[in-house]
């Protein structure tokens, strides 16, 4: 009768042997689970929490160079868009590079880190895609860019009444160069503004390469090729 005494040993013994690999695959898994969530945890307290579209904010950036006489600060103004009356949307109006001068405030010393600037009596000029062409042309043949002449009331009442006169000069073949703005103005007390700084060529060449990413943007480009052509399923679209 020792054959059935066998067999049960042997069956308590497999149990056993299943329950104790149960009971490891179960740690394992609670194991494995602890570290996706302590991982989750880790993931959610270092990512940035994402904006409803209710609470979506305005992105501001700028490229400002400081000298000792006067500061440029440059930043972009996005193109705008209007839906034509076939439900199509069309660009109204190009982009532009916003160059804004502010002149050294009075008693700032020669600090760069102390010195600050009267930014309430700055003074703009809007370079549209093809003014930013000539930037990066200065930048490539090494010659001063040709005068860029604007005229904010120009086909109005007051036109004529502000002039403004933009320019950037290379000095005698060397890597400097300067940028100015001569401000024309006959509703002013002052009349007549002209700041100016002088640009490295590293300077420059950040300049430049802004220009670059930011011409086929200006002019909506970006958005149009970001939409996909949709053609019949068994056609090749048109060439022309």
């Amino acid at each position: 009768m020792l054959l059935p005494q066998v067999g049960r040993m042997a069956m308590t013994q497999g149990r056993a042997m299943a329950a104790s690999r149960l009971g490891n695959r179960v740690d394992l898994l609670k194991l494995a689970h602890r570290r996706s969530q302590h991982n989750l945890a880790c993931y959610s307290s270092t990512a940035p929490a994402q904006v409803q579209p209710s609470q979506q904010r305005n992105l501001y950036a700028n490229f400002a160079i400081y000298k000792g006489k006067a500061a440029a600060s440059f930043r972009v103004r996005k193109p705008r868009w209007v839906e034509t009356q076939d439900g199509s949307i069309s660009l109204d109006r190009a982009g532009s590079l916003i160059v804004e001068f502010a002149p050294v405030a009075p008693g700032s010393g020669t600090n760069v880190g102390n010195r600050s600037y009267q930014w309430d009596k700055k003074q703009t000029f809007a370079l549209s895609p093809v003014e930013l062409a000539g930037i990066i042309e200065s930048t490539t043949t090494g010659k001063s860019m040709k005068e860029l002449f604007h005229d904010p009331n120009k086909g109005g009442t007051d036109s004529g009444k502000i002039a403004k006169t933009l320019t950037l000069q290379r000095f005698d073949q060397g890597q400097d160069w300067y940028l100015q703005l001569a401000v024309k103005d006959s509703f002013s007390k002052e009349g007549s503004t002209t700041m100016g700084l002088p640009i490295t060529g590293a300077e420059l060449y950040t300049l430049k390469t802004l220009s670059e990413f930011l011409i086929p943007r200006l002019l909506g480009w970006d958005e149009v090729l970001a939409e996909p052509e949709l053609v019949p399923a068994n056609g090749y679209g048109s060439r022309q």
